[in-house]
Protein backbone atom coordinates (compact mmCIF):
# COMPACT_ATOMS: atom_id res chain seq x y z
CA UNK A 1 0.00 0.00 0.00
CA UNK A 2 1.42 3.88 -0.55
CA UNK A 3 1.37 6.36 1.36
CA UNK A 4 1.00 9.61 0.44
CA UNK A 5 4.00 10.93 2.33
CA UNK A 6 6.92 9.19 0.50
CA UNK A 7 6.37 8.18 -3.08
CA UNK A 8 7.25 4.55 -4.43
CA UNK A 9 10.39 4.84 -5.89
CA UNK A 10 11.86 2.25 -8.28
CA UNK A 11 14.59 -0.41 -7.03
CA UNK A 12 17.36 2.17 -7.56
CA UNK A 13 15.84 5.00 -5.94
CA UNK A 14 17.91 6.96 -8.81
CA UNK A 15 15.61 9.89 -8.69
CA UNK A 16 12.46 8.89 -10.92
CA UNK A 17 9.59 7.28 -9.60
CA UNK A 18 7.34 4.22 -10.57
CA UNK A 19 5.57 6.94 -12.22
CA UNK A 20 8.56 8.35 -14.33
CA UNK A 21 8.35 11.49 -12.08
CA UNK A 22 11.64 13.19 -11.33
CA UNK A 23 12.85 13.68 -7.68
CA UNK A 24 13.15 16.28 -5.78
CA UNK A 25 16.42 16.99 -4.51
CA UNK A 26 17.20 19.46 -1.32
CA UNK A 27 19.95 20.45 0.61
CA UNK A 28 19.26 22.43 4.31
CA UNK A 29 21.93 24.94 3.54
CA UNK A 30 21.24 26.39 7.28
CA UNK A 31 22.34 22.96 8.52
CA UNK A 32 24.71 21.41 5.77
CA UNK A 33 28.62 21.16 7.75
CA UNK A 34 29.95 20.90 4.13
CA UNK A 35 31.50 17.24 5.01
CA UNK A 36 31.35 16.49 1.28
CA UNK A 37 29.95 13.07 2.15
CA UNK A 38 27.26 13.22 -0.41
CA UNK A 39 29.28 14.51 -3.26
CA UNK A 40 32.23 11.84 -2.27
CA UNK A 41 29.20 9.25 -2.78
CA UNK A 42 27.46 11.04 -5.61
CA UNK A 43 29.74 13.48 -7.40
CA UNK A 44 26.94 13.65 -10.20
CA UNK A 45 24.11 15.39 -8.09
CA UNK A 46 26.61 17.20 -5.38
CA UNK A 47 29.19 19.49 -5.05
CA UNK A 48 30.25 20.94 -1.98
CA UNK A 49 30.87 24.85 -3.77
CA UNK A 50 33.26 27.67 -2.43
CA UNK A 51 30.64 28.56 0.52
CA UNK A 52 31.72 24.88 2.31
CA UNK A 53 27.77 23.84 1.73
CA UNK A 54 26.65 21.22 -0.44
CA UNK A 55 24.50 22.09 -3.77
CA UNK A 56 22.45 20.15 -5.56
CA UNK A 57 23.46 20.20 -9.56
CA UNK A 58 20.56 16.93 -11.12
CA UNK A 59 18.12 15.64 -9.25
CA UNK A 60 18.71 12.20 -10.58
CA UNK A 61 21.36 9.90 -11.68
CA UNK A 62 21.98 6.46 -13.30
CA UNK A 63 24.88 5.32 -10.34
CA UNK A 64 23.67 6.72 -6.93
CA UNK A 65 21.05 5.25 -4.94
CA UNK A 66 19.77 8.96 -4.00
CA UNK A 67 17.39 8.08 -0.79
CA UNK A 68 21.07 6.13 0.13
CA UNK A 69 23.11 9.04 0.14
CA UNK A 70 20.27 11.27 1.97
CA UNK A 71 20.41 8.62 4.57
CA UNK A 72 24.11 8.77 4.82
CA UNK A 73 24.32 12.60 5.67
CA UNK A 74 25.52 13.18 9.27
CA UNK A 75 23.06 15.94 9.97
CA UNK A 76 20.15 14.84 7.96
CA UNK A 77 20.45 17.89 5.99
CA UNK A 78 19.20 15.95 2.35
CA UNK A 79 15.80 15.66 1.39
CA UNK A 80 14.28 13.14 -1.66
CA UNK A 81 10.69 13.97 -2.52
Amino acid sequence: MRTASRPQWDNKANGINQEGEMAKVTVDASACVGCGLCEQNCPDVFEVKDDGIAHVKAHTSASCNLQEVADQCPVNCIKVE
